[in-house]
């Protein structure tokens, strides 16, 4: 009977033991599963962040191709004015270019924006002895 006392108590204080595991077990998981919910949320919004940053840098960069596109060699590509050196240069009909050959004709034409070049498909024929304007 003793013997049976003795038993019971050892195991009540095995139980207590494993209770107060389980407990801090139990305050551990919860810890880890907050601080994981916090890292998680952390590297969502830095992975935000660094796609903000790569979106800019790449509109940036649009913006300066688009600005060195428009805005060089005296071109302005925004409010339409347009000009080059064959529009800003129209060739008169009695000089000849200065790298024709001397007694060749003039076949020298003034070329308009948006229309196709002659020769090219789309462009309409001239006869002979005719200047495109």
């Amino acid at each position: 009977m003793m013997q049976n006392v003795e038993q019971v108590l050892v195991r009540g204080e095995r139980l207590d033991v494993l209770v107060d595991r389980t407990d801090d077990l139990r305050d551990q998981a919860q810890k880890f599963q907050r601080q994981g919910t916090q890292l998680r949320k952390k590297m969502w919004w830095q992975n935000f962040r660094m796609q903000i940053i790569v979106v800019g840098v790449v509109l940036l960069l649009i913006v300066v191709v688009f600005l060195l596109a428009c805005f060089t060699g005296g071109r302005n590509c925004v409010n339409g004015n347009h000009s080059s050196a064959v529009a800003a240069a129209p060739a008169s009909p009695s000089s000849a270019p200065a790298w024709a050959a001397p007694g060749v004709p003039s076949t020298t034409s003034t070329l308009v924006p948006g229309e196709p070049m002659p020769g090219q498909p789309g462009a309409t024929p001239t006869p002979a002895g005719h200047k495109l304007l």
